[in-house]
């Protein structure tokens, strides 16, 4: 039976497990709440032992933007007694992140919660498969009532020790169960986590070895700001040809331009740049109409930083004579 399979029949012997729970030690679970070590601007380090024969959960810090998330390591899925830590992290989304997940790159995705990143000291590995909780976010798309949870899937951005590699995947919604205004599924890998709304269904958990690294939101608030000076759009025909200079980058790994519609706000279509923030977009026959355009850049850290809109650009009727 494949790591993958063995993590989606498991999932729902675990999840129903992650309460968060108001007893200092334990619940009526069993659930065992680890040993605080350390709870200090949002991040909360606890120790789980290795040879305790009770689930042990960690909760997100009390005063923290992540207030919901937890983790919960079933009796020996960890080998030795670890320090886990879980603190908010900064977000994936990213205007190319679709094709980075094996998805269209067309696809658009909305936020359903904030990034979470669970990680354990020392580089520790799981020995097997842990359960994660991810609180939905109060706003927008998700504060909808009638949201179709079949498009709720979670990304993710974790360290395979395994393969000495970091990988970015997207775990289907058929792996996810909601509970209360909570995503529980289950996951092997330390790393960092973030609900997301597709539009569609996804149907199988996919990953890929990337080059792109996980931030959290402490180490995120000590890096320098980015400045952008207006995006230069000049439109030729049916090519866009696209310059923006952001100050401020710290070793640029990818960048994307994304042209949306100004009537409908709907993206029309997003192009990578493979070699920094210029390059061009070949407009298809059916984009017409007002639009405008921005960018979005991924830092070797992996931080995200999105330039200002372009001016209004229109997109002309194509000549087919």
């Amino acid at each position: 039976m494949s790591g993958l399979v063995k993590i989606a029949l498991g999932l729902w012997l675990v999840t129903a497990c992650i309460e968060v729970s108001d007893s200092s030690t334990s619940d009526e679970t069993g659930t065992k709440l680890a040993g605080v070590v350390q709870d200090v601007a949002g991040v909360v380090s606890a120790e789980i032992q290795g040879d305790s024969d009770r689930p042990q959960q960690i909760n997100a810090s009390a005063g923290s933007a992540i207030l919901g998330a937890a983790v919960l390591f079933p009796p020996r899925s960890l080998r030795t007694t670890t320090v886990v830590r879980l603190e908010q992290g900064e977000s994936l989304l990213h205007p190319d992140l679709p094709s980075q997940v094996g998805q269209s790159v067309e696809m658009g995705l909305s936020e359903a919660s904030r990034a979470i990143v669970v990680s354990a000291e020392g580089d520790a590995q799981a020995a097997d498969a842990f359960a994660m909780a991810l609180p939905l976010s109060d706003s927008g798309t998700m504060a909808l009532a009638d949201l179709d949870l079949a498009t709720v899937s979670v990304v993710f951005l974790a360290s395979d020790p395994a393969r000495q590699r970091n990988v970015i995947g997207i775990i289907p919604a058929k792996e996810i169960t909601v509970i209360g205004r909570r995503l529980h599924f289950m996951t092997k890998l330390f790393g960092l986590y973030q609900g997301v709304v597709t539009g569609q269904t996804i149907s199988e958990r996919k990953e890929f070895g990337t080059a792109r690294r996980m931030l959290t939101s402490q180490v995120a608030a000590t890096l320098p700001g980015v400045t952008w000076s207006p995006i230069v759009a000049t439109l030729a025909g049916r090519s866009l040809e696209v310059t923006a200079t952001p100050s401020g980058l710290q070793g640029t790994l990818s960048c994307a331009a994304t042209l949306v519609a100004i009537a409908t706000g709907k993206p029309l279509m997003t192009a990578k740049f493979e070699t920094g923030s210029s390059g061009r977009l070949i407009i298809g026959d059916s984009h017409t109409g007002e639009a405008r355009l921005r960018m979005t850049c991924t830092e070797e850290n992996g931080r995200t930083s999105t330039s200002p809109w372009s001016e209004m650009l229109e997109l002309p009727v194509p000549n087919n004579n």
